[in-house]
């Protein structure tokens, strides 16, 4: 530390040099800092908050975690070991330079992934249609868990539904936003419309459809008594892992009046965000 020379100015007008006592370092500079705050009013922290290291200048415990930094407490050091055992097995590379502090700032160590994307979605409803489906059909959305830097699969992810909105009549949308599947993430998933989907790292399937083999709800007069050609049902979905919400999105339905094959049909268009 530098030690600074002040001028100080006395009444006849000469000046003369006031030196500034160079600020101790370790139990020292921890005793310094005490008498500092007491004198201005200051609040004493705890041992430990504060740490200073002369050569590397440190900041803060509470600033950024290194890569390198090892974990404080017994709790995090088996959830690492885990972390780096699983990544073994499944052989990612990118986690092999990960030092135990990033591994815990970037949430890899836990149980559960931290939050929910959707991949690009497959949509069924052309295929349902040539195979004579009247009513038809929905999407197969391909969920992407996060943090992507490690493997989440087999994890264990819950839905949970709620109606946002919906203008449809209800023998179109009787249960609109029903559904309170468990979803294993890297497991493969099943469409009789579409066939086997295979298991990918990080993903998992949640289909969303409504479906009808012989009949075409909006031309179903006991179905649509009103006659509407077009409504739309919206839902909020929430994915949970553990006792945490991971993931929030909204899935709106849109049933129209179309034709295919010579038949009125009503055409399921499903979006997720």
């Amino acid at each position: 530390m530098r030690t600074f020379v002040l001028m100080q100015k006395r009444r006849v007008g000469h000046a003369h040099p006031l030196t500034v006592p160079q600020v101790p370092f370790g139990s020292s500079l921890r005793t310094h800092q005490r008498v500092v705050r007491r004198i201005l009013g200051c609040p004493t922290f705890p041992a430990g908050v504060l740490k200073m290291d002369s050569s590397t200048d440190k900041d803060l415990e509470s600033g950024p975690v290194h890569k390198n930094a090892a974990p404080e407490d017994e709790i995090h050091r088996p959830l690492v070991e885990e972390f780096r055992q699983r990544e073994a097995e499944f052989g990612n590379p990118a986690t092999e330079e990960l030092g135990a502090g990033e591994i815990i700032h970037r949430g890899l160590a836990g149980p559960c992934p931290r939050r929910t994307s959707v991949d690009p979605v497959i949509d069924i409803t052309p295929t349902a249609l040539r195979q004579g489906w009247r009513t038809a059909y929905g999407i197969a959305a391909v969920m992407r868990v996060h943090p992507g830097e490690r493997t989440w699969d087999g994890s264990q992810v819950t839905e949970s539904l709620s109606v946002r909105s919906n203008n449809c009549p209800a023998g179109v949308a009787r249960t609109p936003c029903a559904g309170d599947s468990t979803f294993t993430v890297g497991d493969g998933g099943r469409s009789s419309r579409i066939g086997q989907l295979p298991g990918r790292i990080n993903r998992f399937y949640d289909f969303h459809v409504t479906k009808w083999r012989t009949g075409s709800l909006l031309h179903d007069r006991s179905r649509n008594p009103d006659d509407v050609d077009r409504c739309q049902v919206s839902c909020d979905q929430r994915y949970s892992c553990g006792e945490r919400v991971i993931g929030r999105h909204r899935v709106t339905r849109t049933f129209r009046k179309g034709t295919h094959g010579g038949h009125g049909v009503t055409i399921v268009d499903v979006i997720k965000s």
